[in-house]
């Protein structure tokens, strides 16, 4: 039979408390066998942006930040509505994901999300290809690590079409940028 013990740390000053939920049904939890961090509701930290406006004009072949403005939500207050940019505070794993719509007039369009860390190009996502009556839409999702302080993450939208293109805004189907801790370092 396994034993539970509880060691403090003759350094610290803290109090572990353990509290049973308000409720008449029994309640388990399972460890995993391993050493770690358990990540709670507080050191989860989860984000998704979409944008409110077009795009405009976006040169052709040129790399170009996309502007999501609003938040659906952000438990950390990681996202930068005014640089776009996701910068986590908790190190570890994050797998972040982005949509991007493409609006154009051309018969043969191609538009990738890009995912840029700390200003450079860093992976490349899914390329899409649309018509001129079916504008492209792309969706990508990318597993990362950040450090927790100085790392931060952008969506750039790549291009290939005749002339220049819009991000479409359609709310936060269609236009987004997301992001969830996986594992916490």
């Amino acid at each position: 039979m396994s034993n539970v013990k509880i060691q403090g740390n003759a350094s610290g000053t803290g109090t572990l408390t353990i509290s049973a939920p308000n409720t008449n049904t029994d309640r388990s939890i399972t460890l995993p066998d391993g050493a770690g961090e358990i990540v709670t509701n507080d050191s989860l930290v989860t984000f998704q942006a979409y944008n409110t406006s077009n795009q405009t004009s976006i040169v052709d072949l040129t790399p170009t930040k996309v502007a999501f403005q609003a938040e659906e939500w952000d438990s950390h207050g990681c996202y930068n509505t005014s640089t776009y940019e996701f910068t986590p505070t908790v190190a570890g794993y994050y797998s972040i994901s982005a949509g991007i719509q493409a609006g154009h007039t051309d018969t043969v369009a191609f538009i990738l999300p890009t995912l840029y860390k700390n200003g450079s190009w860093y992976k490349e996502g899914v390329g899409a290809t649309g018509h001129s009556n079916l504008w492209a839409s792309s969706n990508s999702t990318w597993l990362v690590y950040a450090n927790g302080s100085t790392d931060y993450f952008s969506i750039y939208s790549y291009g290939r079409f005749n002339n220049n293109y819009d991000i479409v805004s359609q709310g936060a189907g269609r236009g987004y940028f997301s992001a969830v801790l996986v594992k916490k370092d």
